[in-house]
Formats: structure tokens, sequence, C-alpha cells
């Protein structure tokens, strides 16, 4: 098994995020350029950190993941599931944690943006209204 940090940068790479700097000067002129600060719906911030997290905690060699509290239907990793199967029940997991978000907040909460719940870092980005 590789050093942890390498494996948490690969498991990102993997998923797309943009929080990782691209490596070689080839690789950053094939990838898919993404802007430093993304106005990202809390549901899109939600599914990529489980994602993320998801694959930080398989290339860490852990047993399972889910909220706290939460069941089989919940885990968004788990070190038993067979290869093939690892995409379709972590998509699963990650949508039945979404659900289970939006049953108990309502969906307003989820579709609110970064800078709507974040101002003060929006502002801080420069990035606040024009007026």
């Amino acid at each position: 098994m590789g050093h942890p940090r390498a494996l948490a940068i690969a498991a990102c790479r993997k998923v797309g995020s943009p929080l990782v700097a691209r490596g070689s000067e080839k690789e950053k002129k094939n990838s898919v350029a993404h802007p430093p600060f993304t106005d990202l719906t809390h549901y899109a911030q939600e599914q990529g950190a489980w994602a993320v997290g998801a694959s930080i905690a398989q290339a860490l060699g852990m047993k399972s993941l889910a909220p706290h509290g939460g069941g089989r239907d919940f885990q968004v990793g788990n070190r038993g599931w067979k290869t093939a199967d690892i995409d379709t029940l972590r998509s699963r997991g990650i949508q039945n944690v979404l659900n289970y978000y939006i049953e108990k907040y309502g969906n307003g909460p989820m579709q609110t943006t970064f800078s709507g719940e974040h101002m003060h870092d929006f502002f801080k980005a420069g990035l606040g209204p024009l007026y």
C-alpha cells in the first residue's frame, strides 16, 4: 500500500476534485479547467465530499464509511465490496445520504449555494455583488 497522502490525492483526482492541483504541464493541458472558487449548491458540495471521503477511505483500507448512526443503506464505502460493485454501491449510498438530508431538512437548504451560506468568504474572494 502506498503513502496515505499520495493515495488521498489520487482518490481526489479520480473523482475530479478541483481542490487537487494537477501535476505535469501535459496533465494540466489535458485536464478540464476548474475555476479556483466555484459557487456550488449545498447538494453538490455534499455529493462531492462524500465521493472524495469514500475514495480516501478505500485508499486507506478502512472497513466501511457511513454517516454516524447510518445503516448498510447509507454506506458509501465498504472494504468487503467486490471491485465490480464499488461504483454502483458508492453512488447508491451517497444518493441515500442526500435523500435523507432532503427528507430531514427539505430541498431548500440543499439548493443554497456556497455564496448563500458563506457570504463573508465570497466577499473576501472579491466575488460579491457589483453594486
